[in-house]
């Protein structure tokens, strides 16, 4: 994944640029071992109200594996509209804005801010995607009112609530923070 940019260590092309040969050819590789993943990612895309499943005491959602699978959409995004695929390339986009929304009910403010950089990538991928292929009138509303939906849900108010029972929690009772000497508490 060396040649495959957002997940490896390659950058991407400035913005118009076509993908270089070797570029070209290692992102087809990755989406084409991806394939399954960035199926199930679209499959999970269509549910409107999940929750991630864990303990609040103990951890934090996987945050790293979220990170990951929007950079994996964002190259498979990419690779479609360098293909031409339109229509797919727009519903990678709108993927990767479910996956960033799909952090909008979590109380916590790393949930939050990972939330605001799926969103980055999302935007990033609509950037490129626009920048190597023209879209319909109709894919254009339809990302146009996907921004919209997800422009109103960037809400900062349960988050600031969720962290300031916590730091009221900690308060009353410091031994939340863990035994002295440790590094801090398990969602810190």
């Amino acid at each position: 994944e060396a040649n495959v940019p957002a997940l490896g260590k390659a950058a991407w092309p400035a913005r118009g640029t076509p993908l270089p040969g070797p570029m070209a050819k290692a992102i087809e590789v990755c989406v084409a071992a991806n394939r399954q993943c960035l199926d199930l990612l679209h499959e999970a895309a269509g549910l409107e109200h999940c929750r991630y499943e864990y303990d609040y005491a103990r951890m934090l959602p996987p945050m790293q594996d979220i990170r990951h699978a929007v950079q994996l959409l964002q190259v498979g995004t990419v690779h479609r509209a360098a293909c031409g695929d339109t229509g797919a390339a727009v519903t990678g986009i709108l993927d990767g804005l479910r996956l960033g929304d799909s952090l909008q009910r979590e109380p916590v403010l790393v949930a939050y801010l990972v939330r605001i950089s799926c969103l980055a990538v999302a935007l990033t991928s609509l950037e490129r995607s626009l920048s190597l292929m023209a879209l319909t009138d109709g894919q254009l509303q339809e990302l146009d009112a996907a921004l919209v939906r997800t422009g109103k849900t960037l809400d900062f108010t349960r988050v600031m609530i969720a962290e300031r029972c916590y730091r009221i929690e900690t308060c009353r009772d410091p031994s939340r923070l863990g035994p002295p000497g440790q590094q801090g508490p398990p969602l810190r």
